[in-house]
């Protein structure tokens, strides 16, 4: 006698198509340092305290320095940012 064995029907395989790579994350960009850039405002506060009218002397005096390459006089660049800053804030 011969059996004959019945085979179940094949399962299909798994698609073999590539799949897409998940999109790397690349890190988001450094920020890069910008130069502070001289700022001219319009109408100075109402009031400044000695404190904040000796800082915005100082950074006045160094963006002085700065656009001569530091090879001024550094007394001489405090002088004139003090009468700027002063002149400024009496407006």
């Amino acid at each position: 006698m011969v059996e004959k064995t019945i085979k179940a029907p094949a399962k299909k395989a798994a698609s073999t198509a590539a799949k897409p790579a998940p999109a790397k994350k690349t890190p988001a960009p450094k920020p890069v340092a910008e130069k502070p850039v001289a700022v001219r405002m319009t109408s100075p506060a109402t009031h400044v305290n000695a404190e904040v009218r000796y800082h915005m002397i100082a950074e006045a005096a160094y963006y002085r320095a700065e656009r001569n390459h530091f090879e001024s006089d550094h007394l001489r660049d405090w002088i004139e940012a003090e009468k700027e800053i002063d002149a400024w804030l009496k407006n």
